[in-house]
């Protein structure tokens, strides 16, 4: 069911990946121009996308980035958060889960469950 979860979901998913990479370079970008001079972990671009991938987790130094504008800084953080966090990442929940039920709805109720295909390799062990 899993993986063919993922074949049927393929097309969608790639779609999906060009709207977060645009998104989620975009705010890297911008992170960079707005905290690059005064926030280490914004020096570079491939420092900023390290950061913003960390960011993704919640492990980040907010008072580092209030230091260059308490305003500009919690803009970006909010509309980050806001809309790569919560919308996209929730988009790509969405994608797998109706991807899910429509391979779900497909398999006949007679096929073995996961318990039910170890118990039977077990016995053949």
């Amino acid at each position: 069911v899993l993986t063919k979860t993922l074949r049927l979901a393929a097309t969608d998913l790639i779609h999906f990946g060009i709207v977060f990479m645009s998104a989620f370079w975009t705010y890297a970008v911008m992170g960079h121009a707005l905290f690059g001079r005064a926030v280490p972990e914004f020096a570079t671009i491939a420092r900023a996308l390290q950061t913003c991938f960390v960011i993704l987790f919640g492990d980040f130094e907010f008072d580092a980035m209030l230091q260059t504008g308490r305003m500009v800084a919690c803009l970006w953080l909010a509309t980050y958060l806001g809309l790569v966090l919560l919308i996209i990442l929730n988009m790509l929940l969405a994608i797998i889960m109706d991807t899910y039920t429509t391979v779900k709805g497909q398999v006949a109720a007679t096929d073995e469950t996961l318990f039910e295909q170890a118990k039977e390799l077990g016995m053949r062990w």
